[in-house]
């Protein structure tokens, strides 16, 4: 039975996102919690995560287990909904690049900036020659609340990089 508008439903009309412990929100009403405008900021967001990651060629699954409600999450919780340079809130400008480029996506290796500051980003070698320590320091913490925030996605990643299915998730409207 759904939480919200206590209807009972058959499980698949719930949706699950990785921070859950229990299933209690049937899709409707967890579409009616956000506006059409709030979904697409993150699906952009999210669709941009999982292009960068296919362009690597990345072997984790991290960027393709997440979904909207994830990427919301971390923008709005964890990075206060804003670039961690700029203080730049306009959410449509935002990116979640890698924060340690050579180290797979993931939510405690990301970093939110706008699109031109992640293009910088990328291309940065040596974080603590770029970066000042107290800032790195802020990021390193804000890496941590997303470990433990995500702790549950190592687990789910494992079953996906094993089964080989993680490739396909966002393709065709498919979603985890």
């Amino acid at each position: 039975m759904c939480i919200k508008c206590k209807n009972v439903r058959p499980l698949a009309d719930f949706t699950l996102h990785t921070r859950q412990k229990v299933v209690a929100i049937c899709q409707t009403c967890s579409n009616l919690k956000l506006s059409a405008i709030d979904k697409s900021i993150y699906k952009a967001i999210l669709r941009s995560i999982r292009r960068d990651e296919r362009q690597r060629g990345a072997l984790a699954s991290y960027a393709f287990i997440i979904q909207e409600d994830d990427v919301r999450f971390l923008v709005e919780n964890i990075w206060h909904g804003h670039s961690v340079l700029s203080q730049n809130d306009n959410r449509m400008e935002l990116r979640l690049p890698r924060w340690k480029v050579t180290d797979d996506w993931a939510p405690w290796n990301c970093i939110c900036l706008t699109e031109a500051e992640a293009r910088a980003h990328v291309v940065v070698e040596h974080l603590h020659r770029v970066y000042e320590r107290n800032f790195l320091q802020d990021v390193q913490g804000k890496n941590a609340l997303g470990m433990t925030a995500f702790r549950k996605l190592k687990e789910v990643d494992f079953d996906f990089v094993e089964s080989g299915e993680w490739w396909s998730v966002g393709m065709d409207g498919k979603t985890v």
